[in-house]
């Protein structure tokens, strides 16, 4: 055995794992993680969630405006001099 021998084994076995290292190509997913900014990488609002708000807000509106109709009927009714009970809503 000689020393030269065994250093020209170890060189061919060190660029061989190199190589293995840094021969794939990276997947998609590591892709764009390497080209993605951090801020656009976390999810924002799930669309279910930002669907769920939306029609809630639809909703909160809605039933607004219905005690406001129901306020203004029952102010038009008293100023017509017609007895008439409070309106069940509140706002």
């Amino acid at each position: 055995m000689s020393l030269a021998r065994i250093q020209k084994g170890l060189r061919v076995s060190e660029s061989r794992a190199k190589d293995q290292q840094a021969g794939t190509a990276p997947t998609h997913r590591r892709f764009t993680e390497h080209v993605t900014p951090q801020i656009y990488r976390a999810p924002g609002l799930p669309l279910s969630a930002a669907a769920f708000w939306l029609a809630n807000q639809f909703w909160e509106k809605s039933k607004k405006s219905r005690c406001e109709d129901e306020i203004a009927a029952c102010r038009a009714l008293l100023m017509e001099g017609v007895s008439v009970s409070a309106p069940r809503c509140t706002q």
